[in-house]
């Protein structure tokens, strides 16, 4: 998948990423990081796109992705440290259905890896649903929806439809 990609932003086109789980991102349990994040930063790293947008956390949130752009890798394949900066933008927009995330505490707004060589900077984070729009090429908009009601809980049958299982006025099966 990921030379599949390679071979695509080669082409020198202007692009946002769209994917389900976000490079990196931060809820109020920790930390999530992309298992395979070295490997997609190599590939993105010659031609970045204009922003991420992603889902998987529940909860919206504008962070800045830094890493160090070189073609030498270290023997974890983390990127080496080199000359130059890479900044890509992402948007975890990830408020739809399911229970939202608790944001992270006050002091908790930056994840550092890799001896500093990557590092993300949340810009602002809400515990809110709402979907993402894009104005124009890297202007972006996040709208908040006011949704009422509550989560569907599902009802059990009644003990009586239950497969296999009788009441005491069915009594035993003759």
């Amino acid at each position: 998948m990921l030379d599949w990609l390679g071979g695509i932003l080669s082409t020198d086109i202007r692009y946002y990423l769209i994917i389900h789980h976000p490079i990196v991102g931060l809820r109020g349990k920790g930390p999530w990081t992309l298992p395979n994040k070295n490997r997609l930063l190599s590939v993105l790293k010659d031609n970045l796109p204009i922003s991420v947008f992603c889902s998987h956390l529940h909860l919206f949130q504008n962070g800045l992705i830094e890493f160090h752009n070189t073609s030498q890798r270290d023997e974890r394949g983390s990127p080496d440290l080199g000359l130059s900066i890479k900044r890509i933008p992402q948007y975890i927009v990830g408020t739809g259905g399911a229970k939202l995330d608790d944001i992270p505490s006050a002091g908790n707004h930056s994840i550092v890896e890799d001896e500093g060589k990557f590092i993300y900077y949340i810009k602002e984070t809400q515990k809110i649903n709402g979907y993402a729009r894009i104005m124009e090429p890297g202007l972006f908009e996040f709208v908040p929806l006011r949704l009422s009601g509550g989560y569907r809980k599902t009802r059990s049958k009644p003990r009586r439809f239950r497969r296999g299982g009788r009441t005491k006025k069915q009594g035993k099966r003759a």
